[in-house]
């Protein structure tokens, strides 16, 4: 894995920890998490799946 540094929104990051708090989750895997699913969204509408 690599290492990035991701800078969010005020407003999403309010978001995430709130959800960290709530799930018990680290910042990483909920934002890890997000991306791999933006990603696998973005290529089933590219592929006509969704």
């Amino acid at each position: 894995m690599k290492t990035v540094t991701i800078k969010l929104a005020p407003g999403l990051d309010r978001r995430v920890e709130e959800h960290c708090f709530a799930t018990g989750r680290k910042k990483q895997d909920v934002v890890r998490d997000a991306l791999l699913l933006y990603f696998e969204t973005v290529e089933a509408i590219e592929r006509g799946e969704a």
